[in-house]
């Protein structure tokens, strides 16, 4: 039989974990059962008076206990709202948390063989930041390459996995160093992955970066035509841009004639 921490334990967990996070704000609690998801915010200086009741209404033994580790500005857990943080998480998934450099600060088996891991920073970063940092350990070590984002929920240790597949694993706490690491060092290391990732995504013609480059490309040659038909009065040169005949045979001419018709009125 599965054991369920207390709630005063859980507490114990998440209020370790806000006390690294800005002071105001709302923390995001979440919750699931086979009807549905639900979220509760509440605002962190009502968190130590109005969480435990909130976990109490959804049993751990028969819900599925989330947290948001980063705080937002309003009760909507949105990107546009995220607070700076001083949490970077990953969803490090199936992949081997002991190879990630640096070691996590927390280290949680979401169930047997899964983990999700966070590292504590020495201050509060911008959102782009932590989510680059994030997105960047998750790609270079094999984690969940979905699971980085600032609204990210995560499984609360000390919880039931209520995955049918599962088998109701219990979600453990595997270690707590406390550990704080240097946030612009973690951002330098993350700066070159990110780039060399941004460089890939153009190279994979078939992916969505490369997609919405080609549809913006095409956007753009739709604009040139329609201002081509409006604005100019030189047929040839009209003949060439509309038709793409800059690249028949006698293109250096073609081209000549397009640059000079296009600059007449």
């Amino acid at each position: 039989m599965v054991t369920v921490w207390p709630i005063s334990r859980r507490m114990d967990f998440l209020s370790h974990l806000y006390e690294h996070q800005p002071e105001d704000g709302f923390i995001f609690l979440g919750f699931k059962d086979g009807q549905g998801f639900r979220q509760q915010p509440i605002q962190k200086n009502e968190f130590q008076r109005l969480a435990p009741s909130v976990l109490r209404k959804h049993c751990a033994k028969r819900w599925d206990q989330y947290f948001c580790p980063n705080i937002f500005a309003d009760s909507h857990r949105l990107r546009a709202s995220a607070l700076p943080s001083s949490i970077v998480h990953v969803d490090v998934d199936d992949s081997d948390p002991a190879l990630y450099d640096p070691s996590p600060s927390i280290l949680v088996e979401s169930s047997p063989d899964r983990f999700h891991a966070y590292w504590f920073l020495d201050g509060a970063y911008d959102v782009h930041i932590v989510e680059g940092i994030s997105k960047a350990l998750a790609y270079a070590y094999g984690g969940d390459k979905n699971g980085w984002t600032i609204t990210k929920f995560l499984r609360i240790p000390g919880t039931i996995n209520h995955k049918p597949e599962r088998n109701s694993a219990p979600v453990r706490l595997g270690f707590n160093t406390g550990k704080i690491h240097d946030g612009s060092d973690l951002w330098a290391w993350a700066t070159p992955t990110l780039r060399d990732l941004s460089v890939s995504r153009l190279r994979d013609k078939s992916g969505p970066a490369a997609k919405a480059v080609r549809r913006g490309l095409r956007m753009n040659i739709k604009a040139l035509r329609q201002r081509v038909l409006r604005e100019v009065r030189h047929e040839k040169a009209r003949s060439i841009v509309l038709k793409n005949d800059h690249v028949s045979p006698d293109r250096s001419r073609n081209i000549w004639i397009a640059m000079v018709g296009l600059r007449e009125p």
